[in-house]
């Protein structure tokens, strides 16, 4: 392309290919990445308030969210990966060269957008460190663990293995592991028979394989 020489002479990589999407080696950390790429359960109360608590409304919300999110991510990574194959970073906007003017701009919508998003990503986890320590101050409740992610935003600059552990531990917490046990604390699942714990235990299990797997790969 027009600035592949100037990625050679920088020392960045260059577009790779004759490889597969997802490598066998990489299927734990692309899983991972779903997690987080689909990670919206904590904000489920709050969708369901604003909802006006209408199980239709709630389950257009719910559909075509979800819809719009994989159309979303499966265009950008066939994108990316079609662009730059195998060489593909864990935030590919890195791929390309310091003198693209899109990609620039690019770069900056996504520094805005990861800043104006933390709100609403947040907003779960300040209700439920409230209600664990409702003495806690708003600017403590918020300050504190912003200083702590701006820290480690630091010092990583692979935002992929920020993205797949994210996924392989709080994905499959949120998604697998916290409904399941929700599940069986429940009076309904807890007095039934065994045969009725099957599936909250198959995720459970679950869960704790996908968060293993998916850790062991983004280390790898």
């Amino acid at each position: 392309g027009v600035f592949a020489k100037e990625l050679a002479k920088s020392g960045g990589v260059l577009p790779k290919f004759g490889s597969t999407l997802v490598k066998t080696s990489g299927l734990g950390v692309f899983l991972a990445m779903c997690g987080t790429a689909y990670m919206a359960h904590f904000n489920a109360p709050s969708f369901w308030n604003d909802s006006g608590k209408d199980p239709k409304t709630y389950n257009a919300i719910v559909r075509n969210g979800f819809a719009l999110s994989v159309l979303f991510n499966v265009a950008i990574m066939a994108a990316g990966f079609a662009t730059f194959g195998a060489a593909s970073q864990g935030l590919v906007l890195n791929n390309y060269a310091t003198s693209d003017a899109l990609a620039g701009v690019a770069r900056l919508l996504f520094g805005v957008s990861t800043v104006f998003t933390f709100p609403l990503a947040y907003a779960a986890v300040k209700v439920g460190v409230k209600s664990v320590a409702p003495k806690l101050g708003d600017r403590a409740v918020v300050g504190l663990p912003l200083a702590l992610i701006t820290a480690i935003a630091l010092v990583i600059d692979d935002v992929g293995v920020v993205v797949s552990l994210t996924g392989a531990l709080m994905g499959s917490a949120v998604i697998y592991a916290l409904p399941a046990l929700m599940l069986l604390k429940g009076d309904k699942v807890a007095k039934a028979s065994w045969e009725k714990k099957l599936a909250p235990f198959g995720m459970l299990g679950l869960g704790i394989v996908s968060a293993v797997v998916g850790t062991a790969a983004t280390f790898a």
